[in-house]
């Protein structure tokens, strides 16, 4: 009975240790792809032929020799953006013994993407790129929220609606509702 006060603190110890070592593991893998793709050999544009059928990593500008996209929140010119809209909704939950409780959650309602024919070009010649075989790894790119005292852009929500179909009114009193949208972008002339 004197140690029982002990026990909130082997529980939250436990949880912290466990988020630690998934961490750490989900750490590990990353490392591990991005030393994977290190060790690929860089090649020239020249010499990107000679290794049909192996890999080859080459660096370079983007270019898009047939048009390109603008993305939603920023409005970059690039070749590819996805774009990841969540709602926040609330939801009922029960426990073991039958308590309700309402909690607050968010709700991924579109994970999208888009993107046009594009190639790398650098000193020595361009390539082109077919970015559904592409391993991309893209850091988070421009983000908006909308709650009480933010708002998601008329033309972010417009897109939204009329292009994924997801309605972006309906909450409060027929008011906005709560969005979080954010996307990845590979622009025209980043280096890739």
């Amino acid at each position: 009975m004197e140690f029982m006060f002990l026990i909130p603190f082997v529980v939250v110890g436990g949880v912290c240790l466990g988020v630690y070592f998934m961490g750490k593991m989900s750490s590990e893998q990353n490392a591990k792809r991005l030393k994977e793709l290190k060790a690929i050999p860089t090649v020239k544009a020249g010499g990107v032929g000679k290794r049909v059928n192996n890999m080859a990593r080459m660096a370079g500008r983007v270019f898009a020799p047939a048009g390109t996209l603008t993305s939603p929140i920023e409005g970059l010119e690039c070749v590819y953006y996805s774009l990841q809209v969540e709602e926040e909704r609330k939801e009922t939950r029960t426990d073991s013994k039958g308590r309700s409780r309402t909690v607050t959650v968010w709700v991924t309602v579109v994970n999208a993407a888009k993107m046009v024919p594009c190639g790398i070009e650098d000193g020595d010649g361009a390539i082109e790129v077919s970015l559904i075989e592409a391993d991309m790894m893209l850091e988070e790119g421009a983000k908006q929220e909308s709650g009480w005292f933010s708002s998601v852009s008329p033309e972010v929500r417009q897109l939204i609606e009329d292009e994924y179909d997801t309605k972006t009114t309906g909450d409060f009193w027929g008011g906005n509702k709560n969005l979080r949208v954010s996307e990845r972008v590979l622009a025209v002339g980043e280096r890739m």
